[in-house]
């Protein structure tokens, strides 16, 4: 069954990956509503109070290690976090406030921002690959939609679910399942009375459609072609509103007429009021037109032509719920207000602690009759009271909607250090499912995007590495990489490096004895990486193992932690990490040579590796470095990430693969090609696996969520 929960189960952290600016749009002009934006804002005091974060839940530790034999009973024993946070949305009576997340929906009262309830809809077997798409409000505000959908960006394989809530109480009204209707899914409007919903889908990359459904039965009532994805919006007249082409189109459901609103050429986005009544339209110009359209046609109410300053260009647009009320986030931290029935505007510094060059990002702010809600990168939530201009502003933080970046087991598979993406780490006792240290900082963009892309915890649990890459504000590439390490008993920093230039951290990993660190780095410009060794004896510096004139991966640990192995295109390197010198040289006999390095594993026994080498396909070889043998060679689908299992005698390994258009998780014995079995459903981007050192857990981190995968009870 759905699970309607009455407090906060799972809260929110941090940051993104890297956000280029958006399209500078070229604006020139007047206006009409006021004069032109002052260039700096009026400063104002902020008194923060914040709602901090609340532990997950306890998870009923496995009592069995992972095997083949028990594969089939392998499932999601929890998900930690909550991924992105999305556009909060108002009920037409602007008294609550529903927050999206890909794991959840929260509906707040708008006020006092307190939770009324909580939809989390991932208990079932059914959904637990599948994520939280969009959420609706009907016009007349007494019921919620919420779609939830496939977690991987595919088409074919994709199916949606449909729950509909009373929105007062939280209650489960009804559930809509078609295998049917496919495709994947954008986002779902609700009808007045509940009675029908319409979902945005697209079938390709170039086939999309509006489908209209019946509630109470289920019948799809007429499907609509699309050639743009934009919004939905049912009224409070039963009427449609959807974006088709660069024109806004209106469904009357009783005619079944669909007619083009006129809007000229260059409309960027549109914004409907909560209750239906009044449209917003952002033009590419910059100029903002407020329509009715309680009416059969469209009347002009105001426009807006003041922001055609290029260096402050308009970011996003919204109307409060009632629609009298307009918001305009601008580049720079800037948002202004308007009270469209007059012409006045209020401004608002709203990137406290943030570098004049952060945008408000688009889909991310929402308007109230008394307030203001943004959601800021690292995915904190802050309400902005609107009421008092001249004195101290009241801010309101959502600090619960945890977005992990990195996550890594403690000695005893009990702990777990969940990393959030601005560099703040917490630990977490699994089977207590409470929080037991916070380490680290949280570190606000100084001129760009700095965000954790390495974190390693030492096998005696005492030592905890993080590595954090800051971008510039211009454009993707890495401008210096920081590595720090953090006594986890104290809190306290031991070591920090910072190397400049355009670099990744590609990892980090301690040695089996916890005395060593090695970093693994690449370096963009002359596609050269780096190995580095920090020691527990040695504090104050970093020793070059390597350099490679190409790509490398591992390296990996033996498990007396005396040497380290590693790829060096297609060959295997054997390193003393006492004296920092090479040991041995061995030149696998690949089929294609050209093939680039991407991971390297060590089974248990110490000798046998997995190699996985990347070329169309993916090239998965098993080898004993011994004996110089390759035992087995086989080719995948394009992996993705790869562990194996601690356990001595045990030979099994995971891989995130892709497959059928879909990236299944593939648990398989690397010594036997006929045993595996594909489970879960990847994100193909920015996730990470590993075993736990009991080999009970299997550790999935993608898309802001962890995933612990463990043997069920028989």
């Amino acid at each position: 069954m759905i699970m309607i929960q009455h407090q906060a189960t799972n809260r929110r952290s941090t940051c993104a990956r890297i956000v280029r600016r958006a399209r500078q749009w070229v604006m020139a002009g007047g206006l009409m509503l006021a004069a032109c934006a002052p260039s700096s804002p009026p400063t104002t005091d902020v008194v923060v109070t914040s709602i901090p974060p609340a532990p997950p839940p306890a998870v009923a530790l496995p009592s069995q290690p992972i095997t083949l034999d028990d594969a089939d009973r392998l499932a999601p024993l929890a998900r930690l976090g909550t991924g992105w946070v999305s556009k909060p949305q108002f009920s037409p009576d602007g008294r609550r406030l529903a927050v999206t997340t890909q794991l959840g929906v929260y509906v707040y009262d708008a006020t006092q921002l307190s939770l009324q309830h909580a939809l989390t809809p991932f208990n079932e077997e059914m959904v637990k690959d599948m994520v939280v798409k969009g959420v609706a409000f009907s016009p007349t505000g007494e019921a919620l939609a919420v779609l939830v959908g496939s977690s991987g960006f595919t088409y074919e394989n994709s199916k949606s679910v449909v729950v509909l809530l009373d929105a007062a109480s939280g209650r489960g009204l009804r559930r809509f399942d078609n295998p049917t209707l496919t495709g994947y899914a954008w986002d779902i409007a609700l009808a007045p009375g509940a009675e029908r919903f319409a979902i945005l889908l697209s079938q390709d990359k170039n086939s999309h459609q509006v489908a209209i459904i019946h509630a109470q039965s289920g019948h799809v009532e007429r499907t609509i072609p699309v050639t743009f994805l934009g919004g939905l919006r049912f009224l409070a007249d039963n009427r449609l509103l959807f974006l088709n082409g660069e024109d806004i189109n209106l469904l009357d459901l009783a005619s079944g007429k669909t007619q083009a609103l006129g809007i000229e050429r260059g409309l960027a986005r549109f914004r409907v009021s909560a209750n239906g009544e009044r449209l917003a339209a952002l033009m590419k110009d910059g100029t903002i037109r407020i329509y009715s359209v309680s009416s059969g046609k469209m009347d002009v109410l105001a426009t807006v032509e003041a922001y055609r300053d290029a260096n402050q260009p308009v970011r996003e647009i919204e109307l409060s719920p009632t629609g009298d009320r307009l918001a305009v986030g601008l580049s720079g931290g800037v948002v202004e207000t308007w009270d469209i029935g007059e012409p006045t505007r209020r401004q608002h510094r709203i990137a406290t602690g943030m570098p004049e060059w952060i945008e408000i990002w688009t889909g991310e702010l929402a308007l109230g009759a008394q307030a203001m809600f943004l959601v800021w990168p690292d995915n904190y939530i802050e309400r902005w009271d609107l009421l008092d201009t001249t004195g101290p502003v009241r801010v309101q933080r959502l600090d619960h909607f945890a977005k992990y970046k990195q996550a890594a087991f403690g000695p005893d598979s009990d702990l777990l250090a969940l990393g959030e993406p601005y560099g703040l780490v917490r630990l977490w006792r699994i089977s207590e499912g409470r929080f037991v240290k916070t380490i680290g900082e949280r570190l606000p963009p100084r001129r760009g995007w700095r965000e954790l892309e390495g974190l390693a915890l030492s096998p005696n649990g005492a030592l905890l590495a993080l590595a954090l890459e800051q971008t510039g504000p211009d454009d993707f590439f890495v401008e210096s990489s920081t590595v720090s390490i953090w006594d986890v008993n104290s809190g306290r920093r031991l070591a920090e490096f910072q190397e400049r230039g355009r670099q990744t951290v590609e990892g980090l990993a301690f040695s089996p004895d916890s005395a060593t660190l090695v970093i693994h780095a690449r370096h963009t410009e002359d596609a050269k990486d780096t190995i580095k060794l920090w020691r527990a004896a040695d504090p104050r510096r970093l020793q070059t193992l390597a350099r490679f004139e190409g790509k490398a991966s591992g390296p990996v640990f033996s498990a007396d932690s005396r040497a380290l192995t590693i790829l060096d295109g297609d060959s295997v390197t054997t390193w003393d990490v006492q004296r920092g010198a090479k040991l041995d040289s061995w030149q696998l006999p690949l089929e294609r040579p050209d093939s680039s390095p991407f991971a390297l594993a060590r089974l248990p026994d110490d000798n046998t590796f997995i190699a996985v080498f990347q070329q169309l396909s993916s090239a998965v070889v098993v080898f004993d470095l011994a004996r110089r043998e390759v035992r087995s060679s086989s080719r995948l689908g394009r992996v993705y990430s790869l562990a194996t299992s601690p356990l001595a005698g045990t030979a099994l390994a995971i891989a995130e693969v892709e497959y059928d258009g879909r990236h299944p998780l593939l648990l398989f014995d690397p010594l036997n090609k006929g045993r595996f079995r594909y489970m879960g459903e990847g994100s193909s981007s920015f996730s990470s696996l590993a075993f736990s050192p009991d080999g009970k857990y299997i550790l999935h981190v993608k898309e802001g969520i962890v995933t612990l995968w463990g043997a069920r009870s028989p």
